[in-house]
């Protein structure tokens, strides 16, 4: 059975039970794919496979095997194998994967013995049913593997599969490094063809490529859902790894994408295509990477109008917050890029109507923020404040990209939460891409000083290759050099004690529009054009 997938490319992917996705994954033109047992038990589809046939289900008109691995309290229900048994009898599978066990290193060795012989008693009578089987190779110990191996040898089989999602997890443990050698080989070494299932992602095929060589390459077919989870997830693949779309853009200059711009706003049908592109390329080509990174990573894809202000100092009794607003809610931008110093930790006193004040604003005009962080707001975070960010963001926030819009509200006191959303995004340095292609890099660049001539030259060198534009804020000063692309933004914060002390007068109330066409305006407040 798995002869002619390895003919085909070597990838059997395990779908969720849709019929978009399976469609999807035909127009790739995969011939074959594998669902769960368990899922559609979980879907209620039973009957309606049962009835009409998978193929029908799913419409989709390649090959479809059914697996077996779900979770032990569902193998040990007595009911599920007679289930199964009618599944495959009327489904119109074109093979299974059985017979799923709990054989596992943390259960008694007993247990487990027993439940080895079951898996196996089962392979056996599913054999006799005459269904197209490729049983599954179980085993907790060496001797387990060993005895495995050889009742289904006995059995007459030349194809066997194995389960190594939990290898490659625990795949830094010692143990579990030393179980997936111990299967990897035995796989290839008895038996003509295998399956491995739970490595269709570029860490585990990493894993199969450096540990193992490319001795695997014409014995092996590689299966898993990892190319669809990575998609919920927002997590794109690449021929180096994976990207965070949550936290990144990425321009990706792959053949079907041609340099196209991909983000959390990317559908999951996008970005599971993609996945599996990359896939099928990695393991036809049998190296992990090749000559130049096909794709440019970027922090944020800025598609529309962006406005960029700096040092508003928010908790200050000098900030011009009420102008800002009044600015944002004139100009109406699809972003604002906050370019360091939003927030006065250091020397304000911030209290909670400045934050009900500021991020209703953000709420009522939905726009996405790109956040940047300044010396006032402490420069940097300990590991451990930023372990407390990360862990909050995770818990409140998982499915939000960094630069989403400040729109959805919470059970909880919801400027805190978008407070805590605002200061965990803050990044030292952002790069960013516009639709045009041209490049914009935004630094506070309060580690560089005062002098303008030597902030312009530091500012230009950080950001060679990274913009077209370098944009930074801190001078509390206007000033734009087109010859060397470097905008400083001025403030938002009225002439303090300190600064009449030194005879310094600020730039107050000034921002940068940049068009999605990639023109760059100043403009003051009270001259906006919209």
């Amino acid at each position: 059975m798995l002869a002619r997938i390895l003919r085909d490319g070597g990838i059997l992917p395990l779908c969720p039970v849709d019929s978009s996705v399976a469609r999807l994954v035909g127009d790739l033109g995969f011939g074959a794919i594998m669902v769960s047992y368990y899922e559609i038990l979980e879907r209620g589809l039973f009957d309606c496979v049962v009835s009409s046939g998978i193929n029908s289900v799913l419409d989709f008109d390649g090959d479809v095997f059914l697996s077996s691995i779900m979770p032990d309290e569902l193998l040990l229900y007595p009911g599920t194998f007679h289930d199964c048994v009618r599944l495959l009898d009327c489904g119109g599978f074109a093979g299974s994967v059985v017979w799923d066990m709990p054989v596992e290193v943390d259960i008694p060795l007993e247990v487990s013995w027993d439940n080895l012989r079951t898996s196996i008693e089962r392979v056996e009578s599913l054999r006799g049913y005459g269904f197209n089987i490729i049983p599954l190779l179980k085993g907790a110990n060496r001797e387990q593997m060993r005895y495995c191996v050889d009742r289904l040898r006995d059995l007459g089989f030349r194809e066997a599969a194995l389960h190594a999602t939990e290898y490659v997890l625990c795949y830094d443990e010692p143990l579990a490094r030393r179980l997936f050698t111990m299967f990897l080989v035995a796989l290839c070494e008895n038996f003509d063809r295998g399956l491995v299932i739970g490595v269709l992602n570029p860490k585990s095929y990493r894993i199969l490529e450096l540990h193992y060589g490319l001795r695997w390459r014409d014995k092996l077919v590689l299966s898993g859902r990892g190319w669809w989870l990575s998609a919920v997830k927002h997590r794109l693949f690449w021929r180096g790894g994976s990207v965070d779309l949550m936290e990144y853009s990425v321009r990706c200059y792959c053949r079907e994408c041609g340099g196209r711009v991909l983000d959390h706003r990317s559908s999951v049908g996008e970005l599971a295509s993609h996945n599996l592109r990359v896939l099928r390329e990695i393991i036809g080509r049998g190296v992990f990477s090749s000559g130049c990174a096909p794709i440019e990573k970027y922090d944020v894809y800025l598609r529309g109008r962006v406005l960029v202000v700096s040092d508003l100092h928010i908790g200050t009794v000098e900030s011009m917050l009420d102008e800002f607003i009044c600015m944002l809610e004139e100009v109406k931008p699809d972003y604002v890029v906050f370019v360091g110093d939003t927030f006065d930790l250091v020397k304000g006193k911030l209290a909670l109507y400045h934050l009900m004040k500021f991020f209703a604003s953000l709420h009522r005009t939905g726009i996405e923020v790109v956040p940047v962080l300044g010396d006032a707001e402490g420069g940097g975070y300990s590991k451990r404040d930023r372990l407390l960010l990360d862990s909050l963001y995770r818990i409140l926030l998982v499915d939000e990209g960094w630069t989403s819009p400040h729109t959805r509200l919470y059970a909880l006191d919801w400027y805190m939460v978008w407070f805590m959303k605002f200061c965990r995004s803050m990044r030292k340095e952002v790069s960013a891409i516009l639709p045009c292609g041209r490049r914009v890099f935004f630094v506070h660049g309060h580690e560089w000083g005062v002098d303008l001539d030597y902030v312009k030259r530091r500012a230009r060198l950080r950001g060679a290759g990274l913009g077209d534009w370098v944009i930074l804020g801190h001078l509390h000063k206007v000033h734009m050099d087109r010859e060397m692309r470097v905008v400083v933004c001025g403030c938002w914060q009225r002439t303090t004690e300190s600064m009449e002390r030194r005879g310094f007068t600020p730039d107050t109330g000034t921002a940068l529009i940049i068009d999605s066409d990639g023109d760059v305006e100043l403009i003051e407040c009270g001259s906006v054009q919209t």
